[in-house]
């Protein structure tokens, strides 16, 4: 994660290992604990709106809380209950 500017102080750099989309429940894993949230917006390198990260490769904008640092960071995408329960035993 990196700050994306002066302008959109409220917004990182993202670079993407897996795709996520708008409406996706993500968990913003954080030495100061771990928020849950929906993703709300995404923005190409243009600040272009746009609704999907393809994938590895790619890096967009996303909203991100004023009160936290990236540091240490790490984003998930929260998978939906089917797609989990063929781990469990």
């Amino acid at each position: 994660f990196y700050p994306a500017s002066d302008t959109h102080p409220a917004r990182v750099w993202v670079e993407v290992k897996n795709q996520f989309q708008c409406g996706d429940r993500l968990i913003l894993m954080h030495p100061t604990g771990n928020r849950e949230f929906i993703l709300s917006a995404l923005w190409d390198k243009h600040g272009q709106p746009i609704a999907r990260a393809p994938g590895a490769g790619h890096q967009v904008y996303m909203p991100w809380p004023a009160d936290l640092s990236t540091e240490f960071a790490l984003l998930i995408r929260q998978l939906p209950d089917a797609a989990t329960s063929a781990l469990t035993p």
